[in-house]
This record gives C-alpha cells, structure tokens and sequence, in this order.
C-alpha cells in the first residue's frame, strides 16, 4: 500500500501509522479457557452479549461485567 500525502510529512507519517494501527489490529489471538462464543462477542466489540456469554461461568452479573471490560480495554 502507498499513501501518497502532498509534501507534509507529518500528515503523511500520522495517516501511515493510523493503516498500521488498523493492520496490527485485525489479529487477534485466541482467549486461553474461554469458549469461541465469548472470544468472537468480545472480537465484535458486542459487549452485552459477551457479558451474557461471560455469565456462564460466574453467577454475579458485576464480576462479569468488569471482567469483559477489562478483556475489551486490553485487546484494544
């Protein structure tokens, strides 16, 4: 891919990192002991379903909560 940015450079080198940022992002490595469900609701950023997968394994609805915002705010 070649951006061709007039003679700025900086605007040039800001709008190249934003395209890396975007390609070191579609990979996403699998969630050690957690089902493929919650790892693709959390991959889609669906964060109400992936607290409804997350339930599964807990019976309180805070844990759950904070557990997937955390997972979501590292793989981000």
């Amino acid at each position: 891919m070649r951006l061709e940015v007039g003679g700025n450079s900086s605007v040039g080198a800001a709008m190249l990192e934003q395209v890396r940022a975007r390609e070191r992002v579609r990979y996403r490595p699998a969630l050690p002991g957690y089902p493929r469900e919650l790892q693709d609701q959390i991959d889609l950023r669906r964060k109400i379903p992936a607290i409804k997968e997350y339930r599964a394994f807990t019976t309180d609805l805070a844990n759950a909560l904070h557990a997937v915002e955390r997972i979501m705010d590292e793989r981000s």
